[in-house]
């Protein structure tokens, strides 16, 4: 569950429902990743939430949560808005991206610092609003979709917690693409 809030508090009206319905509309029969291959087996991720969704990142592709700090380096000249800068870690700069405004749709996403921070083992590291408890996905909990142009990123979506299924590879390929600076960069 979502650090104060409740699972049902996760929604946001009409148009949060329909965004979440054309999501679906796209379904898929086969698997972006790799899906639980049994009935038996689950998918262990962390749920965080970004602009008022949630979203289900596996918990193997995570690497750390951390408090967001007060400054992080300067993101370059002509970056996306979501790009928030890049944070010194492990000897390296890593690219900040506000999930909710990287992900939502316009104006979807709160406004204000994002006060945690989730860094992904692929280098980028996402800003988001709160950070819930690892839950566990069983195949039946989720509806999976292949990858396709639109999205690449997401899996599917979690019935129980609400929340979009991430794929973290698909993803960093998207955000590399998309704010034109990978994490390569410094």
């Amino acid at each position: 569950m979502i650090r104060g809030q409740s699972a049902a508090g996760m929604g946001g009206g009409g148009d949060l429902a329909g965004y979440l319905d054309d999501l679906l509309d796209e379904r898929a029969p086969e698997v972006a990743m790799p899906a639980p291959g049994g009935s038996g087996q689950r998918l262990e991720a962390l749920v965080v939430e970004a602009g008022g969704v949630g979203f289900a990142l596996p918990q193997a592709a995570v690497e750390a949560v951390l408090p967001a700090p007060e400054r992080l380096v300067r993101p370059p000249r002509g970056a996306p808005a979501w790009l928030l800068g890049r944070l010194a870690r492990g000897g390296a700069r890593r690219p900040v991206a506000d999930l909710g405004a990287a992900l939502l749709p316009r104006g979807r996403a709160s406004a204000g610092p994002r006060p945690w921070l989730v860094a992904l083992a692929g280098g980028w590291v996402l800003a988001c609003d709160r950070v819930g408890d690892p839950v566990a996905l069983g195949r039946s909990e989720v509806r999976w979709r292949r990858p396709e142009e639109r999205r690449p990123w997401l899996a599917g979506v979690a019935s129980e917690p609400p929340a979009l299924v991430v794929n973290p590879i698909r993803l960093e390929a998207w955000l590399d693409a998309a704010a034109g600076c990978g994490t390569e960069d410094a």
